[in-house]
């Protein structure tokens, strides 16, 4: 993705301590699966790569607003994103919409979550991308996707790797539902303090047989 200006968090800087939050928060959001609109992944420790599935009634090029061009991805003709998504890079105050065609240019974007000197948290970045490529807005824009029931005997490995996934989505949404609440966002806070509680309760059954076994 070519050279960008990082930001150190060394020190007591007031700067510092806004984008060490932000590198914890994009590394528990970067590491969960099964959102409805978008699904993330890391970069090193500063950056976050979001593609959000477009909506029904999506623009062409998903929706996102327009800013700043530079040439070139990470390599010549590599494309990112399809016609049904938009993958950005976030690397506050910065975010990056990745080209969708070797031909075209990475755009980089302003965003009001995103904007140096307030204080960044990637989960709120992640909620505009969404309501910038989804039309019409979802309610929830970290909705979770209902989950498929399985098709026969889940291995106790799976069941595992699902407990400790539910469990992992359910802490982090618990910490967006408090912040929310902090904030006001009454009505948001309710919705993503479902999913906390769906997530738990698929925790909870997902426990395996030995763990089990240990408190009968």
């Amino acid at each position: 993705f070519g050279k960008r200006k990082r930001f150190s968090a060394e020190g007591a800087s007031p700067r510092g301590a806004r984008m060490e939050r932000f590198r914890a928060d994009a590394l528990a959001i970067g590491c969960l699966v099964g959102f409805k609109h978008f699904s993330t992944s890391t970069r090193g420790r500063e950056e976050l790569l979001v593609t959000v599935r477009h909506g029904d009634d999506a623009t062409e090029d998903g929706g996102a607003p327009e800013g700043g061009h530079r040439g070139g991805s990470d390599e010549e003709g590599t494309s990112l994103g399809d016609d049904d998504s938009t993958t950005f890079l976030v690397s506050p105050p910065i975010v990056w919409r990745l080209r969708s065609s070797p031909n075209a240019e990475d755009v980089a974007l302003e965003l009001d979550a995103a904007r140096d000197g307030g204080d960044v948290r990637a989960h709120a970045i992640v909620r505009e991308l969404v309501n910038v490529c989804v039309f019409p807005n979802p309610a929830n824009a970290l909705e979770l996707d209902a989950m498929a029931p399985s098709a026969g005997e889940v291995t106790e490995d799976e069941r595992r790797r699902r407990c400790l996934a539910a469990a992992a989505t359910a802490a982090y949404l618990r910490d967006i539902s408090f912040d929310a609440r902090a904030r006001g966002e009454t009505a948001f806070a309710t919705m993503v303090e479902a999913d906390a509680r769906a997530m738990v309760a698929a925790h909870v059954k997902s426990i395996p047989e030995d763990v089990l076994a240990r408190f009968r």
